[in-house]
C-alpha cells in the first residue's frame, strides 16, 4: 500500500511507511509512553470543520493571500538568515515575492540540469530573483553527480516524496554555497502547488488525471 501511495501521490499516506511493521504518527497526535502500560495516542489538534461562505472570488483570494502571508511571516523568524528554493514555478515565486516583504536579504537557490534542455526552469528562477532583488545562487546537477550521491541520498531519507532529492540536492547546495555568516539556515520552499493550478508542463506527467490513466502501470508489482 506504501508503494502504491508513493506511486499514486509521490508520497506515502500516514500512518503507512515504507518499512513493514513501521508506520508514522497521524498527523495533531502524540504517543504516550509509560511503563508497564500500554501505548497511548493523544490527540491534540483536530482539523476545523469546513465554513462554507458567501464571498466574492476576489474576497476569497485576499482572505487566502492574508493567511499566506502570514503563514510565511512566522515561518522567516529565525534566530539565522532564512532563505528560499525558488525553481521559477508559480508556488515558489510566490512565497520568494511573500518573503521578501519580511526579509531584508533574502538568500535563494535553484537548481540546473545543464544535461537535459528544458529539464528545469532555472532562467525563469534567475528572473524572479532579480525582480525581487534576491541574492540568488543557481546549483548545478550533473547525472554523475546525482548517481554519485545516491547512496548517500538513500541514507539520509526517512520517507520518499517525487521531490526528495531536489530538495536534498538544494539543501547540500545551500550548505556548500560560501560562508556560515551570512549562510541561510533554514529555507521555505514549495512542494507540489504548482501541480494544481498546471505551472509546470514537467509535471504533467504526475497530475491525478495522467496517472489514473497509467493505474496498470502503476499497479505492476504492488499487488
Amino acid at each position: 500500500a506504501a508503494l502504491s501511495d508513493y506511486l499514486h501521490h509521490g508520497f506515502v499516506l500516514q500512518p503507512r511507511t515504507m518499512i513493514r511493521g513501521v508506520r508514522m504518527l497521524e498527523a495533531g497526535t502524540c504517543e504516550r509512553f509509560t511503563p508497564n502500560r500500554p501505548t497511548k495516542t493523544v490527540r491534540y489538534w483536530h482539523m476545523p470543520p469546513a465554513e462554507p461562505r458567501a464571498e466574492s472570488f476576489a474576497e476569497s483570494a485576499e482572505r487566502l493571500r492574508h493567511e499566506l502571508n502570514e503563514s510565511i511571516r512566522l515561518h522567516a523568524l529565525a534566530d539565522a538568515p532564512v532563505g528560499a528554493f525558488l525553481s521559477g514555478g508559480v508556488d515558489s515565486t510566490c512565497i520568494v515575492a511573500m518573503m521578501r516583504e519580511h526579509v531584508a536579504d533574502l538568500h535563494t537557490y535553484s537548481l540546473q540540469f545543464p544535461e537535459e534542455a528544458g529539464a528545469d526552469e532555472a532562467d525563469a528562477a534567475a528572473e524572479t530573483a532579480r525582480t525581487f532583488d534576491c541574492r540568488h545562487t543557481v546549483i548545478p546537477v550533473t547525472g554523475t553527480e546525482t548517481a554519485r550521491l545516491l547512496p548517500q541520498f538513500a541514507a539520509d531519507l526517512d520517507q520518499p516524496s517525487i521531490d526528495g532529492l531536489n530538495t536534498w540536492v538544494a539543501s547540500r547546495g545551500v550548505c556548500g554555497s560560501g560562508g556560515t555568516e551570512n549562510r541561510p539556515r533554514p529555507c521555505l520552499l514549495a512542494d507540489g502547488g504548482a501541480r494544481e493550478p498546471g505551472g509546470r508542463e514537467c509535471l504533467e506527467p504526475f497530475t491525478h488525471d495522467a496517472l489514473r490513466r497509467r493505474d496498470g502501470a502503476c499497479e505492476v508489482g504492488v499487488e
